[in-house]
Parts: structure tokens; sequence; C-alpha cells
């Protein structure tokens, strides 16, 4: 982590292993409500994707790992899209295979990991949404519906209900209307 008004290093994050290269970082998210919240404020409030594994980072703490897994619905895949919802209690991934997972964090990365820990936040939903990777996930509120927004590699980019119910496609023929579900349509 970097200090803005100073231009130099913060913090590293980065776990030292001895001998071996460090696979790159392929996502950051930063948990903002976290960092506001009182209660959680020495909890995780980064989240960081690095070979398909998802690291919990407390930057105030003075251990600085809260989680680790690996988070890709397939073998040897990797972690392309992070997003959170607005008070950081779901969290949304998406994968180099074309999948998104969304997960309840509420009750994850509130206090240091244990060695060798590898326990994952409960899977509340996991669908394959792309042909390919897919390169962003978005949450957000329309109203008080929740959706989820990806794009992909694949050239396409949907909208989808949290548990992996088909909004449309953008450009596609049939609209959508996010106010009545029976226009949601799956395409052919």
């Amino acid at each position: 982590m970097w200090d803005v008004e100073s231009q130099s290093v913060y913090l590293y994050l980065r776990q030292a292993q001895p001998e071996r290269s460090h696979p790159p970082v392929d996502k950051l998210l930063f948990l903002q409500h976290r960092s506001l919240d009182g209660v959680s404020k020495d909890s995780a409030i980064l989240v960081s994707s690095d070979a398909g594994n998802l690291r919990w980072w407390s930057v105030l703490a003075e251990q600085r790992e809260f989680g680790f897994y690996y988070a890709p619905a397939k073998e040897d895949a990797s972690v392309t899209g992070l997003s959170a919802n607005q008070m950081n209690s779901v969290l949304v991934s998406g994968d180099t295979c074309g999948f998104i997972q969304v997960w309840d964090i509420s009750d994850y990365g509130l206090s240091p990991r244990t060695q060798g820990s590898l326990e994952k936040p409960p899977l509340l939903c996991s669908w394959r949404a792309h042909n390919s990777t897919v390169v962003s996930v978005e949450h957000f509120m329309f109203g008080s519906d929740s959706f989820i927004l990806s794009s992909s590699s694949d050239r396409s980019a949907r909208l989808w209900t949290p548990d992996g119910k088909f909004v449309g496609t953008f450009g596609q023929e049939k609209r959508w209307d996010l106010k009545n579900p029976s226009t949601f349509a799956h395409p052919k």
C-alpha cells in the first residue's frame, strides 16, 4: 500500500515466499463499509486475488492476514472480478472459467485467521455466466432489489439476480423491465 501524500510505501501485504516467484495480483477490492464501521474497523478491509486465491487483509490490525481460500469454481482458474454489496456482507466473484459465485461474508475476515486455516465463507450461489473469462462483476441495488452486472471476454455484458437468475444480455432485442421478473429471459 502506498501513502499518497509522501508517495512512498506505507505497508507490504504480500506473504513472504522464499525462493518462489509471486503470482500476479489479479484483482483488489476495498471493503469501504468495514473501514468506516467502528465495530469492524480492525477487520479485513482489503481483498486481493492471486492465482485464484482470495486473501483478506487488515491494514490496521497487528496481524495482517485475516482470511485465505481458493475461490474459483474449477481448478487452475483465477478470480478476475470482485464486487461487494454496499454493506460488505455479500461478495461476488467472477473467474476465468466464466463462473460467478456469491459468498456470504457478513462474518468472514473479522479476526485474524489461524495458521493453516483455509475455511471459506458460505457460498450462497454459483453459476456459469459466460462462455469465457468474466472480466468484471458489479453488485448494485435498483430500488430494493439486488442485481449483478457481469462482462466477459466473450464480448457480452449480462445482468443477473444474486441467486443466478438471468435477466438479460445488453443489446438483445427483447427488452427487460427490472420491476417485472416475467420479462427476464435466458438467451437461446
